[in-house]
């Protein structure tokens, strides 16, 4: 069911314009798709942008999305993930740090409000 309902909330985010396509700064919306954590939008893009005859630049959307997933995927974001009962995200996976993090933030939402790990 959550996979279902990322899908949904992606599949809205991927709409983009002719004016978007034409003038876009592919490495940068790369960038800020890695950075909010997204997977690679590139096929959705090319999808709209071809609509028009515009073919996005993937090599600098995957340029771009590496570095801001690298950025998005630290163990602090995975820790706040973990404490806040959200699911790991995908994007960061593969990366032992972010699970890390998580793990702990996870275990601190399963003991709880206001209780301390026992030692």
């Amino acid at each position: 069911m959550n996979v279902l309902v990322v899908l949904l909330v992606l599949s809205g985010c991927s709409t983009i314009n002719h004016l978007e396509c034409r003038k876009a700064n592919w490495k940068q919306v790369g960038l800020d798709d890695g950075n909010k954590g997204l997977p690679s939008m590139l096929d959705e893009y090319e999808r709209s942008c071809l609509k028009n005859k515009i073919i996005p630049n993937g090599d600098e959307y995957r340029e771009g999305h590496k570095i801001g997933v690298t950025q998005y995927c630290t163990q602090e974001n995975g820790y706040i993930f973990g404490e806040m009962g959200k699911p790991f995200p995908i994007v960061c996976t593969g990366n032992h740090w972010v699970r890390v993090g998580y793990q702990k933030g996870r275990e601190k939402f399963l003991r709880g409000p206001g209780k301390t790990e026992a030692y």
